[in-house]
């Protein structure tokens, strides 16, 4: 009997145990997918060099077409509109690149201007910095700072990050490929 009391009243302690806080947890998720997908658009446009894709609902520019710096815009309109992978786009994102995307020691400097997907907004400045080959393989330090993300409720979180990445295998491979 005391064996059961005791197996019944630790029991009952564990389900008064709070439960873990995920709220940063998928904060960090929601700021990382939306600033990786302003990267993905901003690599693919570059690659084609400012024309527009057939991945994009937005309008294209590069001003100025040749010589560095230059900037990459990607205008989606104040009323927005569906891209080809489904999500839904408002305002713009401005891309200065200070020299060809896969050159050494070039640095893109993203810019979204009253940007938002599927409601939600996106705010900051994402810098990445083409630090050359290392180890022979490209490697990019990127870095988000004064990121905030308004939700679809106008809820908000800042969110801020440092990130290298090491390009291992499929360099040469492009969106177009």
């Amino acid at each position: 009997v005391i064996m059961c009391a005791l197996l019944i009243v630790s029991c009952r302690k564990k389900e008064k145990e709070e439960a873990p806080d995920w709220a940063s947890a998928q904060d960090q998720s929601i700021g990382d997918v939306l600033w990786q997908d302003i990267y993905k658009m901003v690599d693919e446009e570059a690659q084609i060099n400012g024309v527009s894709s057939v991945r994009s609902c937005g309008s294209v520019t590069l001003n100025p077409i040749s010589g560095f710096p230059t900037t990459l815009t990607i205008d989606f309109g104040v009323a927005g509109c569906m891209g080809a992978d489904g999500r839904y786009r408002k305002g713009k994102v401005e891309a200065v690149f200070t020299g060809e995307w896969r050159d050494s020691l070039t640095i893109v400097t993203v810019n979204p201007i009253n940007y938002s997907v599927d409601g939600y907004k996106v705010e900051g400045s994402k810098s990445i910095e083409n630090k050359g080959q290392v180890n022979g393989n490209l490697t990019y330090d990127v870095a988000v700072t004064n990121g905030k993300i308004t939700l679809p409720d106008n809820s908000f979180f800042t969110w801020n990050s440092n990130v290298q990445y090491e390009w291992i295998d499929g360099e040469n491979t492009t969106f177009l490929s």
